[in-house]
């Protein structure tokens, strides 16, 4: 049986991506048209918003997590907290981005087949990440350079690199996740490519054999970058979107509390050394982050997140991106802002605004028109595919 014929409303225009607005809440992943903001995968229906709203959790957790690293000398244990908070929000971004790129990369090998299939997933994943941090890091560096004379702040990095997102610089340091982001992509790219006929088969045989080397390069460090153990969050979220597609259900609420009471409990394990837990941290955050995001998804059924939450989970990479690059330049004029939880929370509430209004009149218009550039690059017929997929 097909189970695979997704379509998408005029939201098309404001393309799924990683860090941030991904899967657009009226996005149809089915058999049939199932509303503005539904899926349906059999006679099952599947709503995203769910998802967008853990988006805005991962987004946030990042934002406390440097809101309080950035406040100046601080009892350690605030420190590693603050910390383990970012650690947790980064393994619920990629484990969210492992499912939304496998479910765009077989949207894409069933519609267009491998080799335009393959370009065009290509072409939706750089106009979705570059254009938006292109802009946010040359706002950073001109920040920079007014206030210390030295865009990059003397970091070891090059402009080049720094355009392609091979490194991260000081003005803009959170974007060092984003590295991970494209480096996926391209794997996904070439997954595609290398699909025979079956991408579901494809994707199992690649979780397989990825988490073996992953497995191994944890055990017998590596410097190859693509054996970082990073990449097992990003696998984490392919098994996700392969459980949902397969139809596999759970009690959504069940599956939920053991998901967050999961995240809670392995942000605790790491608290004590937080950059030292490079072996612990993709299964003390990755797997309950995965058991999460695959709980909210089932209980999509019995309850959906509400509007504004998903709106800030739609806003997460304007967010993302904006926060640090604003909160780094007040770290060195160095205010007394960060003193109380008020102001942290003030600080919070700050940021999410400044990255909703980025998303209404940047990153939203960047994506029409990239969706615009993409229908008319990308108008070839589909290629046939067998139904079996």
């Amino acid at each position: 049986m097909k189970l695979w014929s997704r379509q998408q409303t005029n939201a098309d225009s404001r393309e799924d991506g990683a860090l941030g607005a991904s899967v657009r809440s009226h996005m149809t992943y089915s058999f049939s048209q199932g509303g503005d903001n539904t899926a349906r995968m059999g006679s099952r229906q599947i709503t995203m918003n769910n998802v967008q709203m853990l988006r805005g959790v991962a987004a946030c957790l990042v934002v406390l997590c440097h809101t309080i690293f950035l406040s100046g000398p601080l009892p350690t244990s605030v420190v590693h907290f603050s910390l383990a908070c970012g650690f947790s929000g980064v393994a619920l971004f990629f484990v969210i981005s492992g499912f939304i790129i496998a479910m765009k990369a077989a949207e894409g090998f069933e519609r267009k087949g491998r080799i335009i299939g393959a370009a065009e997933f290509a072409y939706n994943r750089v106009t979705r990440i570059y254009p938006l941090y292109w802009i946010v890091l040359v706002c950073a560096l001109v920040a920079a350079l007014y206030l210390t004379g030295s865009p990059l702040e003397n970091a070891q990095v090059t402009y080049p690199r720094l355009l392609l997102l091979l490194d991260a610089c000081p003005p803009l340091g959170a974007a060092w996740t984003l590295k991970y982001e494209i480096y996926f992509y391209t794997l996904m790219t070439a997954v595609m490519m290398m699909g025979w006929g079956n991408l579901r088969r494809t994707l199992w045989v690649f979780v397989a054999v990825y988490a073996a080397v992953l497995a191994v390069a944890m055990y017998r460090p590596s410097s190859w970058f693509l054996a970082s153990p990073y990449f097992l969050e990003f696998v984490f979220g392919v098994v996700v979107f392969i459980a949902i597609d397969a139809g596999w259900k759970l009690k959504g609420w069940i599956v939920l509390l053991i998901g967050a009471a999961g995240l809670v409990y392995g942000t605790y394990l790491i608290m004590d050394d937080p950059w030292g837990h490079d072996l612990l941290r993709p299964f003390a955050l990755g797997v309950p982050s995965m058991v999460l995001v695959y709980g909210m998804i089932c209980f999509e059924k019995t309850w959906r997140a509400p509007k504004i939450a998903v709106a800030i989970g739609d806003a997460s990479y304007s967010i993302y991106l904006w926060h640090f690059a604003i909160m780094h330049q007040i770290y060195i004029l160095n205010p007394p802002i960060y003193r109380s939880p008020f102001t942290t929370l003030a600080t919070i509430v700050l940021m999410i605004a400044i990255g909703l209004v980025s998303y209404r009149y940047l990153e939203a218009p960047i994506g029409s028109l990239a969706s615009r550039l993409r229908r008319i690059a990308f108008t070839s017929p589909a290629v046939a595919v067998p139904s079996a997929l």
